[in-house]
C-alpha cells in the first residue's frame, strides 16, 4: 500500500510507470516541452537536481533511464541563505509544513526510488553530473554569480534553471541585478531580481560555452519567470539550437549585452 503523504498536497503533477497519477498544480511535462528535452534520453547519465523539493525532475529523470539521480535540497528554514539576521517567525512558519520534503518521501518510497537524497546547497555540491537542474532557486541566493560558479564546476554536460527575471527593467540586455535586501520581492527569502541579461551573463562568465534563454513569461512558465540553459560543451548545441522557442547568445547578443551595460558618462 502507497504510504500516506499526510496532510501536504502535490504542488507537482506526476505520473508513475505504472499509471498511477497524482494530480498536482505544475505540470512540468509542458516545460519539458518547452525545452525540447521531452525526449533526451538518459542512459548512462548523471543527473542532479538540485533545490528538488517534491523531487520532480529527479523522478522524471529516474523514470526515463538515468543511471544516477541525485536529489538535493536544504531541509529546514534556518539552512537558506541568509544575512546577519535570521527571520525566526518565517523560519518557523516553514518548518512546520515540509510539505515538499514529505512528497518527496512519498514518491520516492512509491516508485522504489534509487534517487540519493541529500541535504545540500547548491554552493556546496558537489560531483560530476551530465544534466543539472535548479527550478525556482536562483531568485533565493544571496550569492547567484558563485551558485552558477559551482555549477560549471559539476556539470557535464548541461545546466538548466527556471527563476524569477526583473521584466520591469525596460533593458533586458543590459547585465543588471536588483538586491532585495528584506520583502521588496513579497518574502524574506526572496533576494535576487536579474535581467536576462545579467542570467545569460553569469552563465558565460562561469565558463559555459553556449547559454540559451526562452522569453520571458513563455508559456507555460508565465511572467516573469524565465528558464536558462548553459552548455559546458558543443555535445548539446544542436539540440538546443533547433528548438524555436529558445533564443541562443550568438555573438551579435554579447555585443548588444556589452553596448547596453557598458558604463559611460
Amino acid at each position: 500500500m502507497a504510504k500516506d503523504a499526510g496532510k501536504n498536497k502535490f504542488r507537482m503533477h506526476i505520473e508513475y510507470p505504472d499509471g498511477t497519477i497524482h494530480q498536482g498544480k505544475k505540470d512540468f511535462r509542458t516545460w519539458t516541452d518547452l525545452l525540447g528535452i521531452t525526449n533526451f534520453d538518459y542512459t548512462n547519465k548523471r543527473v542532479l537536481d538540485i533545490a528538488t523539493n517534491e523531487g520532480w525532475w529527479a523522478f522524471w529523470a529516474e523514470m526515463n533511464g538515468a543511471e544516477y539521480v541525485e536529489a538535493s535540497d536544504v531541509e529546514r528554514g534556518e539552512d537558506y541563505d541568509w544575512g546577519a539576521e535570521k527571520d525566526w517567525d518565517w523560519i518557523n512558519a516553514l518548518n512546520e509544513n515540509r510539505g515538499g520534503r514529505d512528497v518527496l518521501e512519498f514518491h520516492h518510497k512509491n516508485l522504489n526510488s534509487k534517487v540519493v537524497v541529500k541535504k545540500e546547497s547548491i554552493y556546496n555540491a558537489s560531483g560530476e553530473f551530465d544534466v543539472i537542474f535548479a527550478h525556482g532557486l536562483m531568485y533565493h541566493l544571496r550569492h547567484p554569480l558563485l551558485a552558477i560558479d559551482n555549477m560549471y564546476k559539476c556539470c557535464k554536460g548541461m545546466f538548466i534553471f527556471e527563476t524569477f527575471v526583473d521584466i520591469r527593467n525596460p533593458d533586458q540586455e543590459s547585465a543588471e541585478s536588483k538586491f532585495y535586501r528584506t520583502t521588496e520581492l513579497g518574502t524574506v527569502s526572496n533576494w535576487t531580481g536579474a535581467t536576462s541579461g545579467c542570467y545569460n551573463s553569469w552563465l558565460k562568465d562561469a565558463g559555459f560555452k553556449h547559454v540559451f534563454y526562452t522569453d520571458a513569461g513563455a508559456a507555460p512558465l508565465g511572467a516573469p519567470r524565465q528558464i536558462f540553459v548553459g552548455l559546458v560543451d558543443d555535445t548539446y548545441k544542436d539540440l538546443f539550437i533547433a528548438n524555436p522557442k529558445l533564443n541562443y547568445c550568438d555573438d551579435e547578443y554579447w555585443e548588444t549585452v556589452l553596448e547596453f551595460t557598458k558604463f559611460s558618462q
